[in-house]
């Protein structure tokens, strides 16, 4: 990958950060270098003194298996929300979703999604949702998730080569 040609596209969602919409779907048809541009925005946003949470699709649903993707309950409130994914989700200046949709869906996934939706649409906090899904894809899954955040977003679709395949050796013997 030319580093210059990814700087490019750093920069260009470090651009799009201020745009008016709470949602910001950043779509890639390769899996190569998504979360590590994702990873320069959230130090730009960093830098200038916000509150950002990140978490990807696999923590979050290994949260909700293990029971610990749940609101403070009243004798802890005095522990900060960043101890508890959803609160953190909910609340933060930034929120930061990588790898949307990158495994299995259940009711209580879709419940829990809703509610930080939900959330941060009300106070309207901006979301980037990171995805390797197609804007097609995206439109199929959950029509309540996909019609809240459809609502308000900006959908920016990256393409190029799969460095990865690039760089794969195919020997026969």
């Amino acid at each position: 990958m030319d580093t210059k040609f990814l700087q490019s596209r750093i920069d260009t969602l470090i651009g799009m950060i201020d745009d008016e919409r709470k949602f910001l779907v950043i779509m890639w048809d390769t899996w190569v270098w998504k979360t590590y541009a994702v990873k320069q925005v959230v130090q730009h946003i960093q830098n200038r003194d916000k509150r950002i949470y990140m978490i990807d699709d696999p923590t979050r649903k290994a949260h909700l298996s293990s029971q610990n993707l749940k609101l403070r309950a009243p004798e802890d409130w005095g522990t900060p929300y960043s101890y508890y994914p959803l609160e953190a989700m909910a609340r933060y200046d930034y929120a930061v979703f990588d790898d949307f949709w990158s495994s299995w869906v259940t009711e209580a996934y879709i419940e829990k999604m809703l509610y930080w939706i939900n959330a941060r649409m009300e106070k309207w906090l901006k979301t980037i949702i990171t995805t390797n899904l197609s804007k097609e894809k995206f439109d199929k899954f959950e029509a309540r998730i996909v019609s809240r955040i459809s609502e308000n977003a900006l959908f920016i679709t990256f393409t190029w080569d799969d460095l990865r395949k690039k760089t794969t050796q195919f020997i026969s013997l």
